[in-house]
């Protein structure tokens, strides 16, 4: 038995070295394979979103369609960049296409408002080409109301 006993610690020893081995390599490959972390948010921000999109339904009638490049909330506040929105007449055969650079958004009153340059072409044909000139309008200081359109 004396004889015995340093092969069974050799023996021990061998077996808590491959476990730690095999941990040690699955721990690195775990790490390795690990997602990138995403990049810290700037102070007041507590979202960002690249390519957002809001439409309005109303009696299984699109009513309202906004789009944005980039989104933004800060404290509170809704802020889109690039933003195009589509307001359909009640028929919804027909829309006009409002486009800006910037513009702040009110979820809760469903209110964007744009204090920039806008750019309004109206009475667009929904799924045709336009068959008369369609008239541009150029504004700025501008509000709509998302559920209603107006």
């Amino acid at each position: 038995m004396r004889r015995v006993a340093p092969l069974i610690l050799l023996g021990f020893v061998a077996i808590v070295a491959g476990v730690g081995r095999v941990y040690y390599l699955r721990l690195k490959a775990q790490a390795a394979a690990a997602p990138v972390k995403p990049k810290k948010l700037p102070p007041g921000t507590s979202a960002t979103f690249h390519g957002w999109t809001y439409s309005h339904t109303s009696s299984q009638k699109t009513v309202v369609k906004i789009e944005a490049e980039d989104f933004q909330e800060l404290d509170g506040k809704d802020e889109l960049t690039g933003v195009t929105l589509d307001i359909f007449n009640k028929d919804g055969d027909k829309y006009d296409h409002v486009h800006s650079a910037k513009a702040e958004y009110d979820i809760a009153h469903g209110v964007l408002y744009s204090d920039g340059e806008v750019d309004i072409t109206l009475n667009i044909p929904k799924n045709e080409q336009p068959t008369d000139r369609l008239m541009s309008i150029k504004s700025s200081g501008v509000s709509v109301e998302s559920k209603t359109g107006k």
